[in-house]
């Protein structure tokens, strides 16, 4: 017994209509009489009395629509299952950097994955590069990284989903730290603490300042972030960080932040993958997410 058959006939006892059944499961009239004519022919009785003017069941007919509902229920609660079953299958292969790891991806998963709960996550936390080989080799699905990273035009997407505001820090017995701007000339005699020279946000500093003297020469190179920000709250000089970074040292008086007049300073944060290929269902799936999320900012 087709499932659909079974559908038409619980949609037409709702309804009591034939044309308005039609309408409703976007099939013609007749179709719909030949479904039911089917059903009673596999049945071997009649389910609708068809003397009466208005839509009337037989005994055999009401018997067959609490049938029915119940039918009808139990199938979606196994479409359900069958749907978690399929999630349980797959998984998110997703790569980024440690500054998006620990401070923007956390927030966005908890939601995605409470959404998705039988999803598996594997979360690649690597430097830039090792993620874009990961990315090429096969071994995740997306990637988030700047868009000052190198990616291989051929064959691959980068689509911004989220900016990246950056601050200036500064300790709190600072010089500077009673201020909500300063001036760039106010930097040029600085400590200034960066990451290497070939890390994509050094790049984008230089692009978005114009090479300053404090960024061509700066005193400590630090290969993290974080690890920057604790050496800024100790004191041994200044930095340019992300926002998200610092929010709770900024209510702990650890830390102070400052904007640069004059230079808004908000790098794009772009999620890459293959576009010659069909993502797997969880990457789709979180591609949406993302997407939606981008929308709403």
């Amino acid at each position: 017994m087709v499932f659909e058959k079974i559908y038409t006939f619980n949609t037409l006892c709702k309804f009591k209509n034939f044309s308005t059944t039609a309408e409703h499961l976007y099939i013609s009239q007749p179709n719909v009489t030949k479904q039911i004519k089917r059903l009673e022919k596999e049945l071997d009785t009649e389910l609708i009395l068809r003397t009466s003017k208005t839509f009337e069941l037989t005994k055999a007919g009401e018997a067959f629509f609490d049938f029915t509902e119940i039918l009808i229920k139990e199938h979606e609660q196994f479409n359900h299952r069958l749907a978690i079953i399929k999630q349980e299958k797959d998984q998110l292969r997703l790569g980024t950097t440690n500054l998006i790891g620990n401070s923007i991806l956390p927030n966005i998963l908890l939601e995605f994955t409470q959404e998705f709960p039988n999803l598996r996550l594997n979360l690649q936390v690597e430097r830039s590069k090792q993620i874009v080989n990961l990315l090429v080799n096969g071994k995740i699905d997306l990637a988030l990284l700047s868009s000052y990273i190198n990616v291989p035009s051929k064959n691959y997407k980068q689509q911004t989903v989220f900016k990246d505001k950056l601050v200036l820090i500064v300790p709190p017995h600072h010089r500077l730290a009673h201020l909500s701007y300063c001036q760039l000339s106010d930097l040029n005699e600085e400590a200034f603490i960066t990451k290497e020279d070939s890390a994509s946000l050094v790049k984008y500093l230089k692009e978005q300042l114009n090479h300053p003297k404090f960024l061509n020469q700066p005193t400590i190179n630090i290969s993290t972030q974080t690890s920057i920000k604790h050496a800024v709250a100790k004191g041994l000089g200044i930095a340019i960080v992300s926002e998200q970074l610092i929010e709770n040292d900024i209510k702990l008086n650890k830390l102070c932040k400052l904007e640069i007049d004059g230079y808004p300073l908000s790098r794009d944060i772009q999620m890459i993958y293959r576009s010659d290929i069909n993502l797997p269902m969880a990457a789709s799936l979180f591609k949406k997410h993302l997407e939606k999320i981008s929308k709403e900012v």
